[in-house]
């Protein structure tokens, strides 16, 4: 799967623009290129896939994400009193769960912030690869695929490598850590309610 190299973000991050542009611009990008992807398989597969709106088995567990996917909801909804309201309103009572706690922005079975999701949730559904191990190596999402069934149905261009994607998100939430307040102190991963509570707090 081609979505972009870590130095290819890199090197767009070099250019002479702010870096809450550039960061949002790559952010944005990615999610683009993982949603394209998906949407590819979903056509590949689709009398067998079950994901559609309404589904939320994926939606369990309150995901851990590196700060910067927590800082796009907040970033792109803080001019929303509306859409800030509803996501204090989901997010407070979560303020210290962890990721075992189910996820708070699922609104009447429906993610709230479904367009500015984090990677993670965006690759639920499709056979992801087993990092360290070969691409024919993959897990699959038992309500899409049954596990010996996969192996015949699945090739490599249906198979999403999330230890790749896990290494451009980090440089781009590198990137973005030059423009956070306290970014340097930030921890690598977060719960996201707290990470989105954090970067509502803070207005950046």
């Amino acid at each position: 799967m081609a979505i972009m190299t870590p130095e290819g973000v890199a090197a767009t991050a070099a250019a002479p623009s702010s870096v809450a542009s550039e960061v949002r611009a790559g952010l944005l990008k990615l999610h683009e290129k993982i949603d394209r992807f998906f949407e590819q398989v979903l056509a590949r597969h689709r009398s067998r896939m079950r994901c559609a709106p309404g589904c939320v088995a994926c939606c369990k567990h309150m995901p851990s994400v590196f700060p910067v996917e927590a800082w796009i909801i907040a970033h792109e909804l803080r001019h929303d009193p509306d859409r800030v309201r509803l996501l204090e309103r989901l997010l407070a009572p979560a303020r210290q769960a962890d990721e075992a706690s189910p996820c708070p922005l699922l609104e009447r079975g429906r993610c709230a912030v479904y367009a500015l999701r984090p990677v993670i949730c965006r690759s639920h559904g499709a056979p992801v690869k087993v990092p360290g191990r070969p691409l024919e190596r993959f897990d699959v999402c038992p309500l899409n695929f049954d596990e010996q069934g996969a192996r015949k149905l699945v090739t490599s261009e249906d198979v999403l490598d999330l230890e790749r994607l896990n290494e451009i998100l980090a440089v781009i939430d590198g990137m973005s850590r030059q423009a956070f307040p306290e970014g340097a102190a930030l921890d690598l991963r977060m719960p996201l309610a707290k990470g989105v509570l954090y970067f509502l707090k803070t207005g950046f």
